[in-house]
């Protein structure tokens, strides 16, 4: 073989070599992105919990430190940070903390829900998403009395807005649609024998055939609860969700459309007034007792003034 076949054959090999190696650290960069925007958790009993994220907090050394804890299965230290971290304001940490309450399997979302709403307040798009696909769980019960849904597509939409795009759009769509064709209640179909479906005023969720339906609804199945949080959320949220995000993430601590916000929803209560309801979600009430709901579920929802049942902190973070 001459110096010159061997030379290209060589410069072949380079090139292949070079080729191969970009492949593998583009395969590598992607594989770590692809980690860090669903990092999952692990419980006392090394089952997964999901940290949704949001890329425009930015995180601090809480969250560094939190995280190293995560990995070395030290999660009752872990928890002492990310509490730490959000009581200095750290939202990023206030996201893993909400996760970190729900406690295995996200089993006591009650005690999650104050700190989720803390940060979807904010406009943490992690937390919106704690929010709407765990707290607010409703994709496959859209049809049951449980679920929230108004709640539900309030916080979809907020999401979207937020940051500019129209992902649920289609879905909250496809449930409105659904909602429509039937009384929420007996499940009467809209147009049968005469019958003329009418929606909520407030929330323009839910239908009903009659004013029976409706009450049962409003008292029974509480949606007066969701429905009166719904309007505390339009009226204080709705109109300062986007300021107050940027706000936020500026690293302003004094915010007033925010803290007029977490007094209207109850989140700044003295904690005497719900240290009751500080217990796993098994040990909570079942019977309707000086106002506490039916279901220990609807504890995720709302009182039937629209406050939370659980509040967060009276201080500013």
């Amino acid at each position: 073989m001459t110096n010159k076949k061997r030379n290209r054959k060589n410069k072949k090999k380079d090139a292949s070599s070079s080729s191969s190696s970009s492949s593998s650290a583009t395969a590598a960069i992607s594989t770590t992105a692809t980690a860090r925007a669903n990092r999952r958790i692990m419980d006392g009993e090394r089952k997964p919990l999901k940290i949704y994220v949001d890329k425009e907090f930015p995180d601090s050394t809480y969250v560094v430190r939190g995280e190293r804890f995560l990995g070395r299965g030290q999660t009752s230290t872990a928890f002492d940070v990310f509490k730490e971290g959000t009581e200095s304001g750290c939202v990023a940490s206030l996201c893993y903390y909400a996760v970190l309450m729900a406690g295995a399997h996200t089993a006591d979302l009650h005690l999650s829900l104050p700190w989720a709403l803390e940060g979807a307040l904010r406009g943490h798009c992690g937390c919106i998403s704690l929010l709407k696909n765990d707290i607010y769980k409703i994709f496959y019960q859209v049809t049951t009395l449980d679920p929230p849904i108004a709640l539900w597509a309030y916080w979809a939409k907020t999401h979207d807005s937020l940051l500019n795009k129209r992902e649920t759009r289609k879905t909250i769509k496809e449930v409105r649609v659904l909602l429509a064709g039937r009384c929420y209640i007996c499940k009467t179909i809209d147009s049968e024998e005469d019958v003329t479906l009418r929606k909520c005023d407030d929330c323009k969720m839910y239908h009903y055939c009659s004013v029976e339906c409706q009450l049962t609804h409003w008292k029974e199945g509480e949606h007066r609860n969701e429905c009166k949080h719904l309007q505390i959320l339009n009226k204080y949220h709705k109109p300062y969700a986007k300021r107050i995000r940027e706000a936020t993430i500026h690293g302003d601590k004094q915010i007033p459309a925010l803290e007029r916000l977490r007094n209207r929803l109850g989140l700044t209560r003295k904690k005497e007034e719900y240290q009751h309801l500080l217990v796993p979600m098994k040990d909570l009430p079942r019977n309707a007792i000086n106002g506490s709901p039916n279901r220990p579920d609807d504890y995720c929802i709302a009182r039937n003034d629209g406050t939370v049942h659980i509040g967060s902190t009276p201080a500013v973070i």
